[in-house]
């Protein structure tokens, strides 16, 4: 009888054996297919006990090891799903659980989110999955995968999930596995998969920000309006929910104080007041601490604004301007390379023939006679050799030439207005001094000045930041339009439909997008900016005061040498007559 159950017990032993290295094979052809299909980069299998006391654990370890897939063990107390996000180099983890664990992993979800890696659970086919994982919410946006085998041998792996803490457990079919195949997997995206949130309210918190968000008052409820309410009613179309809308107390985005609270929007999702914030928000690296962001709708920047300066002209600049000065150096060399041949070629035609008269193009005459040519001026002598002819005729040629490109340049630079700006960086603005610099109250950019370790920032916020933050765009660029040196920093987004009502002028940068969100964005920013025609630019009297200043120095100074030369004849005169006289 003891043989007997001794041969009895033995075959049992090796019965279970046998089913337990099957099993561990089966989970390791499935862990090694899941890996592979969503390309996870860490494999931890999540144990209650030390990998060395589980023989089954050990070979799962090896098998997976000899497939070219490094894993890790882990205990569940002790796992961190940030720490180990960070340490897997390649992509989401992937988190083995056994259904064992499931008690430790419920005590998990209840103070971490399972959002993030990649879950796979193998469950019994005899336990229900709403009471397998009862109390434990796994998020919309989860892939929590629980593998179950039937009696066939075939292993489903279905991706379970809710839609909210209140919601039942939802599941659908992801793959199948079978000995002969492998995995077979479900060929929907991720998003296909998870398209439908069956009608379940979303807290939904919103501020008065158009065009980008209206708050619009019905008889039951709060509706959003602008470019992002339409954005989110489309979404809401698509995917199945209806959205319940509160509006902060202080219509403010939200800001970080100097002991680290929060208010506005921000606080409502921090407190978890609202699930879902309907606005433009600004991504900063210190709010992502705190909230997640999604895909950006629109990628702009902050801008300064500041009333546009009167135009900006350089006496000197404006005459000199037309060319370079290389080119002045040139014309320079060019008149007295002229004057000299004038000078040369007169001469020696005087040399062998009296045709020219005597004293008429010697070198200051020359130099002078072409000087005059350059500034368009006629002569009473005109030379009478070929020779001078030429010279003559090159000079007014070159002077012709070169009069026509320089009042070309000199007018089109005067009909120009050129705005030049007082600052083109926070420095600057920092160095000018003269602008009191304002952003909107509770927001990204007041954080910027408010909580920067740069140190030109820093002196911004404590010189110049004028202390009354407005508390809309619109009341910022009102005050830039009623107050001097007053920069209002706010993103183009929110500025451009409000530039067109202004009574001062701006300028602005067109933003592109293509498909549905350029379609909405140009349904909302259909606001045009009305520029006045005009279809001549008046030069203004500064423009050309250097031209008055030159003439009036010109004829100033042509009227003392009008008097010089007629003391000197005087003079001459008279010490003429004194020796007649003796």
């Amino acid at each position: 009888m003891w043989t007997s159950c001794t041969i009895l017990f033995t075959t049992v032993l090796i019965m279970n054996v046998e089913t337990d290295d099957s099993r561990v094979k089966q989970i390791t052809d499935i862990v090694f297919g899941v890996q592979r299909h969503l390309y996870s980069g860490c494999v931890s299998l999540l144990l209650s006990s030390a990998p060395e006391e589980n023989t089954s654990s050990l070979r799962l370890i090896k098998l997976l090891s000899a497939r070219g897939i490094a894993s890790v063990t882990l205990s569940v107390p002790m796992l961190n799903i940030s720490r180990d996000d960070a340490e897997c180099r390649y992509n989401r983890p992937l988190y083995v659980v056994t259904q064992g664990e499931t008690l430790r992993l419920k005590q998990f979800a209840a103070t971490m989110s399972l959002t993030g890696p990649t879950w796979l659970l193998f469950s019994n086919q005899s336990v229900t999955l709403e009471s397998l994982l009862t109390d434990v919410y796994i998020p919309f946006d989860c892939l929590f995968l629980v593998a179950r085998e039937d009696q066939k041998g075939k292993v489903t792996l279905l991706e379970v999930y809710r839609v909210n803490r209140t919601t039942p457990l939802l599941s659908l079919q992801l793959a199948l596995w079978s000995p002969k195949f492998g995995l077979m997997w479900n060929k929907k995206s991720f998003y296909e998969r998870r398209n439908n949130m069956h009608g379940v309210t979303l807290k939904v918190s919103a501020y008065q920000s158009p065009p980008l968000t209206e708050l619009k008052h019905n008889v039951h409820k709060l509706e959003i309006g602008g470019m992002f309410g339409e954005v989110w009613y489309s979404l809401s179309r698509e995917l199945n929910y209806t959205t319940d809308v509160h509006s902060p107390e202080d219509n403010a985005m939200g800001a970080s104080s100097k002991n680290g609270t929060w208010n506005g929007i921000i606080r409502m999702l921090m407190d978890q007041v609202v699930d879902v914030a309907v606005a433009d928000v600004t991504m900063t690296s210190r709010r992502a601490v705190v909230i997640d962001f999604s895909v950006p709708l629109i990628l702009g920047r902050s801008c300064i604004f500041i009333r546009t300066p009167g135009s900006s002209y350089e006496a000197l600049n404006n005459i000199l301007a037309p060319f370079s000065s290389g080119l002045w150096f040139t014309i320079l060399g060019a008149i007295l390379l002229l004057a000299a041949f004038l000078s040369l070629s007169y001469h020696a035609v005087r040399s062998y023939d009296n045709t020219e008269k005597p004293d008429l193009y010697t070198v200051p005459m020359a130099l002078f006679c072409v000087f005059e040519i350059f500034c368009q001026q006629g002569h009473d002598e005109t030379p009478r050799s070929l020779s001078c002819r030429l010279v003559y005729w090159v000079s007014h040629v070159a002077a012709v030439v070169l009069y026509a490109a320089y009042s070309g340049a000199l007018i089109s630079s005067l009909a120009l207005q050129r705005i030049v700006p007082p600052f083109r960086t926070f420095s600057g603005l920092l160095q000018h001094g003269g602008y009191q610099v304002a952003t909107l109250a509770s927001s990204a950019q007041f954080n910027i000045f408010d909580e920067t370790t740069d140190e030109t920032m820093s002196d911004i916020y404590k010189k110049l930041f004028d202390k009354s933050m407005p508390s809309t765009v619109l009341e910022g660029f009102s005050n830039l339009c009623s107050r001097s040196n007053y920069a209002f920093l706010a993103t183009y987004s929110s500025s451009l439909p409000i530039l067109g009502s202004l009574n001062c002028s701006v300028t602005l940068q067109q933003l592109r997008d293509t498909g549905i969100l350029r379609r909405i964005r140009n349904s909302v920013f259909s606001i045009e900016i009305e520029e006045s025609e005009t279809p001549w630019t008046s030069v203004s009297l500064d423009a050309v005061t250097p031209m008055f200043i030159i003439l009036i120095i010109g004829i100033t100074l042509a009227t003392l040498l009008m008097f010089l030369e007629r003391q000197t004849v005087s003079l001459l005169q008279l010490s003429g007559k004194g020796h007649k006289a003796k």
